[in-house]
C-alpha cells in the first residue's frame, strides 16, 4: 500500500454501505469503475448495483471475479449483460489491459 492509497474498510456486502466510498470517489473525480473480486454473486454484484444506482459507469471484469458457486457466478455475470446495460458492461482482463495500455500511449494521458 502506497502512502497516497486510500483504504475503505467494507463491513457488509456493498462497498458503499456504511462507508465514505462514494465521497472518496467523487472527491477524486472518479466516474468509471472496474469491478473484480469475491464473491461475484454477493459482494461484487451488490456493490456494482449500488454504483449503477449512483450513476457511476461500471465495467465488470469477468475473469477477475470468483464465487464458491459456479452457477451463481455465471448468473451474476449474465445479469450484467441484460436490460441494455442497466448494470454496466462486461469484459475480460485481456480487453482491460489492452485498453489501459492504449490510454497510456496517448499524448494527453496523465498520471493519477
Amino acid at each position: 500500500v502506497a502512502p497516497q492509497d486510500i483504504i475503505v474498510d467494507k463491513t457488509c456486502n456493498s462497498a458503499f454501505t456504511y462507508t465514505d466510498f462514494e465521497l472518496v470517489l467523487r472527491a477524486q473525480g472518479i466516474t468509471h469503475l472496474l469491478f473484480s473480486g469475491c464473491t461475484t454473486d454477493v459482494c461484487v454484484h451488490t456493490t456494482l448495483r449500488e454504483a449503477c444506482d449512483r450513476n457511476f459507469q461500471c465495467l465488470t471484469i469477468s475473469d477477475a471475479c470468483a464465487s464458491g458457486d459456479r452457477q451463481a457466478h455465471e448468473a451474476a455475470l449474465h445479469m450484467v449483460t441484460v436490460e441494455d446495460g442497466v448494470f454496466g458492461a462486461l469484459t475480460d482482463s485481456s480487453a482491460v489491459i489492452e485498453g489501459l495500455s492504449r490510454l497510456g500511449d496517448r499524448p494527453e494521458a496523465t498520471k493519477g
